[in-house]
């Protein structure tokens, strides 16, 4: 399950689906809770919402994405809680009356340079007002909440009290119904004359008679089996552990719930019958489990044993778009990556929606080693992203710095950057210092292997 998000700047009196009517295009959302609190028979909606998608990768998208929703008129503003220390660092003031001020406030807290106030709901007759005290670092609130449970402006009693946390969430329940099987094939479940096909698990020494059409309706792998001669009727899975009865019993209907426990298994054999529907949902909760210091091996792994991989692709393209936006330092090392899997992060939707100098930014090592050719970076599969322009550009610009620096090593004439190509790119130099320092590295004992180390090709496709 992903972490939550504090979702606000809601409308007054909003509803829980009202809420996931508003963000359920962004992915599947697990659980809405809508913080409030009471005094003095008072009722406070805090205009606030905790967001809980059920998918990891969702949850960095919609952040990644900077998405903003309007909901009646209001934009809303969406707080990652796992980075933000904003709602460990804010105060709630009940009970403000309609003649209470922010600088009553302000000289009733004994508040300075380190706090802002911000009074949400004007206080009426019935002194049903609140606002938000908003402190630069966490420890000034805690120290603050110690200090004052209730304040006193002229005639208005008025509580303080921590904003409410994030509650722990139910347990996520993610259960898949594959509805690729057709209908009038369920039935057959049953029939021992429609069990022609069957399926080996050595290491639990069984063997599944299972029909072929609902197999081939749901596995790639299955129809190719029965649509080519000579005609064949067996297959062999090789993963270990892990309920085969449950995982069958799903393609004739039933439903199958995908577990942090189990989600590991249920890619695998879609992974190797090629099911669809069954990698992309297994992988969603096993993208959940991925972390910086865990991708790299389970990237490994999948690869060594010829499974799918596009949701460790998720996370990588998630993670370098997060580094970037936040200025930080990358965290992942495309130089450690395969040359496929560096085509595949390339052609993801997050980096295809990049500028030109965060793509230089990301790509240039890998360049310059040759594990990725300039061809790679040009290739837009979204129609919606009006890049190409933008890719055309970085190739050009990246080819002509190359060629220079080429040229430059073997004493020859420096190959002249394009000008318009230089004019239209924003700080044209960001590769120079890298790309000079990379050249110092190597030695080379002759000009052939020089020219293999950089052989790209400024084709587009």
């Amino acid at each position: 399950m992903a972490k939550p998000l504090l979702v606000k700047n809601l409308p007054p009196h909003i509803t829980v689906d009202e809420i996931r009517k508003a963000f359920s295009p962004y992915g599947p959302i697990h659980e809405i809770y809508l913080p409030s609190d009471y005094y003095l028979n008072n009722y406070y909606p805090l205009d606030s919402a905790y967001l809980y998608f059920e998918e990891g990768r969702s949850c960095d998208f919609f952040l990644e994405d900077n998405i903003d929703v309007v909901i009646d008129g209001f934009f809303t503003e969406v707080v990652d809680t796992s980075v933000s220390k904003e709602v460990t660092s804010t105060a709630v003031i009940y009970g403000i009356s309609q003649s209470v001020t922010i600088d009553d406030l302000f000289y009733a807290l004994r508040l300075d340079g380190n706090s802002e106030i911000e009074i949400k709901k004007p206080g009426s007759r019935q002194n049903d007002g609140f606002a938000f005290v908003t402190f630069t670092n966490d420890k000034f609130c805690q120290s603050f909440l110690l200090s004052f449970t209730e304040i006193t402006v002229g005639n208005c009693t008025m509580a303080v009290r921590q904003f409410p946390q994030p509650k722990s969430p139910k347990k996520a329940h993610h259960t898949a119904t594959l509805s690729c099987a057709p209908s009038s094939f369920i039935r057959l479940r049953n029939f021992q004359q429609f069990q022609d096909f069957t399926i080996s698990i050595p290491s639990q020494n069984k063997k599944y008679k299972l029909s072929s059409k609902i197999l081939a309706a749901s596995s790639r792998v299955i129809a190719d089996l029965i649509s080519t001669y000579p005609y064949t009727n067996h297959f062999v899975c090789t993963i270990e552990g892990g309920n085969y009865d449950e995982f069958f019993d799903a393609l004739y209907g039933k439903p199958l719930e995908i577990t942090s426990e189990n989600c590991e298994f249920i890619h695998a054999v879609a992974s190797q019958l090629d099911i669809p529907d069954l990698i992309g949902l297994a992988g969603a909760v096993a993208y959940d489990k991925l972390s910086l210091y865990n991708y790299d091996k389970i990237l490994y792994q999948l690869i060594q044993n010829n499974l799918n991989y596009d949701y460790v692709i998720d996370f990588i393209a998630s993670h370098l778009s997060e580094g970037l936006q936040d200025n930080q330092e990358k965290t992942i090392s495309l130089i450690d990556l395969s040359p496929d899997v560096l085509k595949k992060v390339a052609n993801h939707h997050l980096v295809q929606s990049m500028s030109v100098n965060d793509v230089g930014t990301l790509f240039k090592n890998v360049l310059l080693l040759g594990k990725l050719k300039l061809s790679d970076i040009s290739q837009i599969d979204n129609d919606e992203l009006d890049l190409n322009s933008n890719r055309q550009l970085l190739i050009d610009y990246l080819d002509n710095k190359l060629l220079s620096q080429v040229s430059s090593h073997h004493g020859q004439d420096s190959v002249q950057s394009n000008d318009n190509s230089e004019a239209l790119i924003t700080n044209p130099g960001i590769l120079d210092e890298e790309i000079t320092s990379n050249l110092e590295l190597f030695s080379f004992e002759d000009d052939s292997d020089f020219d293999d180390l950089f052989t790209l090709d400024s084709e587009t496709s």
